[in-house]
């Protein structure tokens, strides 16, 4: 597998789709330790104050089961313009794939949009860890690190897109690992709009060719998936399990894992902690951030330690931004995409922007906001549990949207 270091950096054309200034904020996910046992929380990290606080549950009841065997998120994408996260999760052999609207933010919800698939005899799921998000091209990424006979270990596509084929139709599209190699374990993943890059970590030790170390912080170029992975940091040397991973703002948030054994501290993860990697400098782990993660049960070695915090990281700085008072508001009064309390000419100019762009136009996907039945999500008094967008804009978006402009806010 070739190899390079590059670097690029793009700016969207369209201003009317320029979100509004927020504060750096990453999300973090957590899985259970055991399978049945332990918390599944979402967490969200101001990157200013480096203070951590739970802002949601997939489990609580008023959410849809994400499956007794699936151990919680186990990765996150965020399209911080659209204002929706993504989440996938394992359960068996499959992944599937899930979205949380945060038009409203004290009402998060999550509901399943696809199971990811391949092409097999017959179609069957695949199973994934690291997701992404590529605001700048509208694709979602995903890493697959069971690599063996079950499958390549690498980076796969994920189709968001109805024009380009199935949902969750999932295409791979660099290749880390045959099925005769161990050399990755690829599970953290995330792109960063601003270095317009894919961020992956590798924490299997083995040193690749003339890389500098095993475990590895890489780059990807999303424009040249191609020339493959490039060494971009290596991981401090006490910790050997990043299992989540955040870009954007200038830097990448790394999510460890706990400690297996109190006994043996230098050579397991950094007790759940975070650590940040500094991307618009001269790089290095700059941070550690003191995790809120819960206790989980004594160890064999004594002692309670930090639950094992696997799971999935996305820059999201809008998440708890200011709330949509209608599911018509989705831009400020300029028509710049975002909510801003009101439903006035600025959310109509984006709306009938974005219906009428191309098929492919990343704009379009504004005008998303409703099923083909025009039903709104659930968080919303005339929305329902299967409401909300379905990534294909058509008349039932247009129904909703007018619906909901004509109404006064709630």
């Amino acid at each position: 597998m070739s190899k390079c270091v590059c670097r690029s950096a793009m700016v969207l054309s369209v201003m009317a789709i320029a979100p509004a200034a927020a504060m750096a904020q990453f999300v973090t996910s957590i899985t259970r330790p055991t399978f049945s046992q332990g918390p599944t929380e979402v967490y969200l990290i101001n990157e200013s104050t480096l203070a951590t606080s739970l802002i949601f549950d997939p489990r609580a009841a008023t959410n849809p089961t994400i499956g007794a065997t699936a151990p919680g998120f186990n990765g996150l994408a965020a399209d911080d313009q659209a204002r929706r996260l993504y989440a996938i999760t394992t359960n068996g052999t499959f992944s599937d794939l899930w979205v949380i609207e945060y038009q409203r933010p004290a009402q998060l919800t999550h509901r399943l949009i696809a199971r990811a698939s391949r092409v097999t005899s017959p179609l069957t799921g695949i199973v994934f860890s690291g997701l992404a998000f590529d605001s700048t091209r509208n694709r979602m990424y995903a890493l697959r690190d069971l690599g063996g006979a079950s499958g390549q270990e690498g980076l796969w596509e994920i189709n968001i897109n109805p024009n380009n084929g199935p949902i969750g139709f999932s295409t791979l599209r660099l290749e880390f690992e045959p099925t005769t190699t161990s050399n990755y374990f690829s599970g953290g993943l995330d792109y960063a709009p601003d270095a317009d890059l894919l961020f992956v970590a590798d924490d299997d030790d083995t040193v690749v060719g003339a890389e500098p170390a095993g475990r590895m912080i890489y780059s990807i170029n999303p424009a040249n998936i191609a020339a493959g992975l490039t060494p971009y940091l290596p991981y401090p040397s006490t910790a050997t399990d990043f299992d989540g991973l955040a870009a954007g703002g200038g830097r990448v948030l790394c999510l460890s894992d706990s400690l297996d054994d109190p006994n043996t501290p230098a050579n397991e993860g950094n007790l759940g902690e975070h650590r940040i990697i500094e991307y618009t400098s001269a790089p290095g782990f700059t941070i550690t951030i003191p995790t809120t993660y819960p206790l989980r049960s004594p160890t064999s070695g004594g002692g309670l330690l930090r639950i094992d915090p696997s799971g999935g990281g996305a820059y999201a700085p809008g998440l708890l931004g200011p709330a949509a008072c209608s599911p018509a508001d989705i831009a400020n009064t300029d028509g710049e995409a975002g909510p801003d309390g009101t439903v006035d000419n600025g959310d109509f100019a984006l709306f009938f922007q974005a219906f009428f762009a191309d098929a492919n136009d990343l704009v379009r996907r504004f005008a998303d906001i409703a099923n083909t039945d025009g039903e709104v999500s659930r968080v919303w008094p005339s929305g329902t549990p299967n409401g909300g967008f379905d990534l294909t804009v058509d008349n039932g978006d247009f129904t909703a949207f007018f619906g909901a402009f004509f109404e006064a806010c709630n």
